[in-house]
């Protein structure tokens, strides 16, 4: 099979990624570069092997594909759920903390937390169960003036119930101090699994001061470094045909309906009955 040739869509931070690991593979070619802001293109297209072509458009449908279903360690945990190691699964917690405020602009136009951040906590628990929640609650608080202002919220707390039975529960800053804080766990009748976080290294220090290791990562493109490689090598296999998408259309309209609930219920109060016909 000779090279794919690609369009990338946003040349921003996600999508420069997503661009560079398609050529690193050796097995695609940038040939248009799509953004609303051409200088965003043109940037991403000197950075490439070969120049691309920037072709600027206006407002676009997008479709969600979670890079942290190709992470690794959450592949490994999917696979173990799913063989049946943790028995019966009886709850899943996800903790997901942002290094950084987000500016209030880009709080505006990001359609808010929950489609924003929470979306990729939402598919991965719903990715690992295997099914969709049947009932959703949240609350939520902005801090932030700046996230306030634009009706935004930096602080919130969602739980869903699923069919099965499993109780889950996401709780999402948009700051936390100390790094990127992404922790995952699935307890069962058998066991737990757990996701930790990921540093620069894992030296520990220990002297008469106390035990130090470095910090957590701060950028999400270090945090998921081989899970966008892996989506990448995915994206290309069904393109060519080799494989079915790990990502369903029918997954991400319902992902997209969790977050609107989530909304709902943090305006309303309310826990909001899953509808998803």
């Amino acid at each position: 099979m000779g090279r794919l040739i690609l369009a990338v869509f946003g040349a921003g931070r996600a999508g420069s990624i997503h661009a560079r690991n398609a050529v690193m593979t050796g097995r695609a070619e940038i040939k248009w570069i799509v953004d609303a802001v051409p200088n965003n293109g043109r940037k991403l297209s000197d950075e490439l092997p070969s120049q691309a072509k920037v072709v600027k458009f206006g407002d676009h449908d997008q479709v969600l594909q979670d890079k942290r279903r190709f992470d690794p360690t959450v592949r490994s945990i999917h696979d173990q759920v799913q063989r049946g190691t943790l028995g019966q699964i009886k709850s899943i917690k996800i903790c997901s903390r942002d290094p950084e405020y987000p500016t209030g602009e880009y709080a505006k136009s990001s359609g808010g937390i929950f489609k924003d951040a929470c979306c990729h906590d939402i598919d991965i628990i719903c990715y690992i169960l295997k099914e969709f929640p049947e009932t959703v609650y949240a609350i939520g608080h902005a801090f932030n003036p700046d996230i306030a202002s634009v009706g935004d919220y930096d602080q919130v707390f969602i739980v869903m119930k699923f069919p099965s039975g499993v109780n889950a529960s996401i709780d999402m800053n948009r700051k936390a101090v100390y790094g990127y804080d992404q922790r995952l766990e699935v307890f069962g009748s058998k066991g737990m699994l757990q996701e930790g976080n990921l540093r620069p290294t894992a030296t520990i220090l220990n002297t008469s001061d106390g035990e130090r290791q470095d910090s957590l990562v701060v950028q999400f493109s270090d945090r998921y470094k081989d899970a966008y490689r892996n989506e990448m090598d995915h994206f290309i296999d069904v393109i060519a045909g080799q494989r079915d998408s790990l990502v369903t259309g029918k997954q991400t309209e319902a992902v997209i309906k969790i977050a609107e609930a989530c909304l709902q219920s943090v305006e309303t109060g309310q826990a909001v009955k899953m509808d998803y016909s």
